[in-house]
């Protein structure tokens, strides 16, 4: 309205002209509508709406903007205007003398600006001198519970390592949804992984990774709340000698589960709570030479029962579950093979040879 009334107030002859014929046209159609609505003269009513369809459209299709010559505005613009360059033409040389040092000075202050942000990157990615272990008691455990709306059948594990989030040694926290696991590290400040479990349905074991358990996960030794609830998923460790029997070093086995998350051996039967995952061997002679599905299945159940994984019981269940679908399933040269090879290897006695060559037939 502010326009129309400037456009009215300063245009010229022909732009108050043109504001005249829309004003009339718009009582035309409204005084000609009023009239045809109470004869009931439907002809009529159809002329009205005819006029008022086209005066709206010719005011719409008009830009007031344009037709207002002489704005005020316009005119306070290219006052100020003026004015600031004539502000410049009185500052100078002074006003010169003051760009160039400026310009001067602008390089230094950069470089010293950067060099800030560098070293303040630099401290924020040295780790927080904070004992994790004195701050957190069961208080502060059941406040990110609550946070972090845990789940209530969650389980503890321990990740030992996830080189894509620089995780080493850290306590956390498992549980699901339909289609997402979630990891709760604990840390100073706690921190929330998640992932697809359609995307990772695989548990990634490494064998023989070194160990040295004299300065591994030293502050979950200790009496603290934290110590207490983690220490039973502290790594199983393996003595090796070395060829001359002289030194022995240690080994362990990691288990991996999403991107690169590996907990220790104690955390698989939590994990295996929670998540239904297949076995496969990474980084193992086994898993590249030339041994057939069924003798890895069967070694790696061997593998988690020297981790503490399955009990007595249930290797011999696993083992011989395996023994069973081979009977059924594994064609003659296969079956063989596999049996010749567990024999060789080690992974089962004679007699349960046996009982897969009595069960086949």
């Amino acid at each position: 309205m502010k326009i129309i009334f400037n456009t009215f107030k300063y245009g010229n002859a022909r732009t108050k002209f043109a504001l005249l014929l829309m004003a009339i046209g718009l009582l035309a159609g409204f005084g000609l509508l009023t009239y045809s609505l109470i004869v009931a003269n439907y002809v009529t009513v159809l002329a009205a709406l005819l006029i008022l369809v086209a005066d709206v459209g010719f005011i719409l299709s008009t830009d007031f903007k344009n037709l207002l010559f002489h704005s005020p505005e316009k005119k306070e613009k290219t006052s100020k205007k003026k004015s600031r360059v004539t502000e410049r033409d009185e500052e100078g040389e002074a006003s010169e003398e003051a760009d160039a040092k400026v310009r001067r000075e602008e390089p230094r202050k950069k470089i010293t600006a950067e060099d800030e942000d560098g070293e303040k990157k630099k401290e924020s990615q040295k780790a927080p001198d904070i004992d994790l272990f004195k701050v957190y008691d069961q208080k502060k455990y059941k406040q990110i519970l609550v946070q972090y709306k845990v789940k209530q059948d969650h389980e503890l594990i321990l990740i030992d390592n996830c080189r894509s989030e620089m995780v080493f040694q850290c306590p956390a926290i498992l549980w699901k949804d339909k289609t997402t696991a979630y990891i709760l590290l604990i840390e100073a400040e706690p921190r929330m992984i998640k992932y697809n479990m359609y995307d990772y349905n695989e548990m990634h074991i490494r064998v023989g990774v070194d160990a040295n358990p004299a300065h591994e996960y030293m502050n979950f030794k200790e009496s603290t709340f934290l110590g207490k609830l983690f220490t039973p998923l502290l790594p199983n460790y393996t003595s090796v000698e070395d060829q001359t029997g002289r030194k022995n070093t240690f080994k362990k086995a990691l288990y991996g589960i999403g991107p690169d998350i590996y907990c220790t051996s104690n955390s698989v039967k939590n994990i295996l709570k929670v998540l239904s995952l297949n076995m496969v061997l990474t980084e193992s002679k086994i898993q590249k030479g030339s041994y057939s599905d069924w003798f890895k299945r069967i070694y790696i159940s061997r593998l988690m029962y020297r981790d503490k994984i399955f009990s007595a019981p249930e290797y011999q269940a696993q083992v011989l579950g395996i023994l069973d679908q081979m009977a059924e399933k594994a064609d003659d040269d296969d079956f063989v093979n596999s049996i010749t090879q567990m024999l060789l290897g080690g992974l089962i006695p004679q007699e349960y040879a046996d009982y897969a060559s009595h069960k086949r037939k």
